[in-house]
C-alpha cells in the first residue's frame, strides 16, 4: 500500500482551511456569550430558545441573524480568504450553479485541495449561507441552484 504524502503548501492550504473554520465558531461562540451576557437578558432572569442563537454541539449558530449578510461578487480569487469568498468568486464567474458545479470550479484553481474533504465543506457552508439568506438558492428536484443576490 502506498503511503500517502503531503507537500508544505497542502499542508498550509490544510491548516489556513482549519484555521478559518475554527476562527467561525470561536464568532458564534463569543456572540452567543455577548448576548447572554447582555442586560436585556440579565433582567429577563432567564433565556428562551426565541431570545438566543440556538447552539448545536459543535458550537454552530442554528438561528437566523436579524441583520443577515449578504455574499458580494469577488472578481479576483484569492486562495488564503474565507470559503465564503471562495463560494462568492465561484458564483460571480458562473452566475448560478449547482454544489457540484461549485467544487468542480473551486478545484479548477485549486486542484491540490482534496475533492471529497471541499464537497462537505461546501454542502455544509452552502446550507449555512442559504439558511441565513446570504446568497440565494432554487430548488430543482432535490437539489439546490445556488446564486448570488443582485
Amino acid at each position: 500500500m502506498a503511503s500517502l504524502k503531503a507537500t508544505p503548501k497542502q499542508i498550509i492550504d490544510y491548516l489556513m482551511e482549519l484555521k478559518v473554520q475554527l476562527e467561525q465558531k470561536i464568532f458564534h461562540i463569543d456572540r452567543t456569550i455577548s448576548y447572554l451576557s447582555s442586560p436585556s437578558i440579565k433582567e429577563l432572569g432567564t433565556a428562551t430558545p426565541s431570545d438566543v442563537d440556538q447552539i448545536d454541539i459543535n458550537g454552530s449558530s442554528t438561528h437566523k441573524p436579524k441583520n443577515h449578510i449578504r455574499l458580494k461578487p469577488e472578481e479576483k480569487f484569492n486562495s488564503h480568504s474565507k470559503l465564503d469568498n471562495k463560494i462568492a468568486f465561484v458564483l460571480t464567474q458562473i452566475g448560478a450553479g449547482f454544489k457540484d458545479d461549485i467544487v468542480e470550479e473551486l478545484l479548477k484553481v485549486q486542484p491540490h485541495l482534496d475533492p471529497y474533504k471541499l464537497e462537505k465543506a461546501i454542502a455544509v457552508r452552502l446550507s449555512y449561507l442559504l439558511k441565513i439568506a446570504a446568497i440565494q438558492g432554487r430548488k430543482i428536484s432535490r437539489r439546490y441552484e445556488y446564486s448570488l443576490f443582485e
